[in-house]
């Protein structure tokens, strides 16, 4: 969801004029989803792999706070940021399924709670208790904490 890059190069996409920075997809955008069902399609067809990770970690909901974002909640029935947050994590997940890929999502997806399509993966980084719960949880799980290349005790 973190999405800077993407932003850039679609300018139908950039719709935030307040300055945020390292900006997630304008969820109430209808041009937001047209495209990622077009690139999740395209990557799907140049990388065959069964996984797509489509990240949900460190997503700035502050940047929603703007008029017309708060306005399409209100009109969504929508009371916070998390049922944004959910509402496009539920359409950008179905594009993924349609492409016959199984979801790999960022812990963050999981502890908050979000509503995932069954056979999600989580990748987790924090410690063993989140690794733990999402497998009682009945979805897959990545371990990735104290893996990361900054955090090694090693040299390479």
């Amino acid at each position: 969801m973190n999405c800077s890059a993407a932003l850039e190069c679609h300018e139908p996409l950039q719709t935030y004029s307040d300055g945020c920075s390292d900006f997630p997809f304008d969820a109430t955008n209808e041009k937001v989803y047209t495209f990622l069902d077009s690139f999740i399609h395209e990557v799907s067809q140049v990388f065959p792999d069964n996984y797509l990770h489509m990240g949900g970690d460190e997503v700035k909901t502050l940047c929603w706070a703007v008029p017309y974002v708060i306005q399409w909640m209100k009109q969504q029935n929508m009371t916070d940021f998390n049922d944004l947050e959910q509402y496009f994590l539920s359409r950008v997940q179905q594009f993924a399924v349609r492409n016959n890929k199984m979801i790999v999502n960022w812990e963050e997806v999981f502890t908050s709670n979000f509503d995932l399509v069954p056979g999600t993966v989580i990748e987790v980084w924090k410690d063993s208790q989140t690794l733990n719960s999402v497998a009682q949880a009945g979805y897959g799980a990545l371990l990735a904490y104290n893996w990361y290349l900054d955090h090694l005790d090693s040299t390479w």
